[in-house]
């Protein structure tokens, strides 16, 4: 962590951003509170899943009053899983590159048999925007659960999401999906 929070983060984007730091998850939670919802990525490492690492998230949502505010999103079923049996009021949201045989076979990471909207402890089934399908959105309906898409740059495929009716889009581009959102309201 101390090797981390003094890394260049910015200097990809433009020589004004060189010398950014790595916020910490509790400089975010400081920044955010109040203000929006946070989507809280948790991964696992090359060893495997980080102990203690779900009680010590719940801790600081908890000691930050951010725990309504955040959605913990997760390609690893098992770290979900242990989320919810920490704290099943946690809105949890399950990544999935693709349903590649419905009701069969998932790719999370790994290749997983079962149907991924039956996961009971995600609310949503947050799937790549390359296996976007109306099929998936029905189906994900069907099973109670919404649909957040990722990742989603470029207007054109934000434009097709919101056509086919996505509950959520996430992207790196905010502003352009805050722009199409402004064009689509105003027809």
């Amino acid at each position: 962590m101390q090797d981390l929070v003094k890394m260049d983060a910015g200097s990809w984007k433009g020589e004004e951003f060189r010398a950014t730091k790595i916020p910490t998850l509790v400089e975010v939670l400081s920044f955010l509170k109040g203000k929006t919802k946070l989507f809280l990525e948790v991964k696992k490492g090359k060893a495997g899943r980080y102990p203690g690492l779900e009680e010590e998230v719940i801790g600081l949502l908890k000691e930050y009053d951010m725990k309504t505010q955040t959605i913990i999103m997760s390609f690893q079923s098992e770290t979900l899983e242990r989320f919810h049996e920490l704290d099943p009021d946690l809105q949890l949201h399950k990544l999935l590159i693709g349903e590649l045989i419905p009701h069969l076979l998932y790719h999370d990471g790994s290749f997983q048999w079962g149907d991924v909207n039956k996961l009971d402890f995600s609310s949503s089934s947050n799937l790549n925007h390359h296996f976007l399908n109306p099929r998936f959105l029905h189906r994900s309906r069907y099973n109670n659960k919404t649909n957040f898409i990722y990742t989603l740059n470029e207007e054109e495929d934000m434009q097709k999401a919101m056509e086919m009716g996505v509950d959520g889009i996430i992207t790196n581009y905010p502003a352009r999906l805050q722009r199409l959102i402004e064009i689509s309201s105003n027809q």
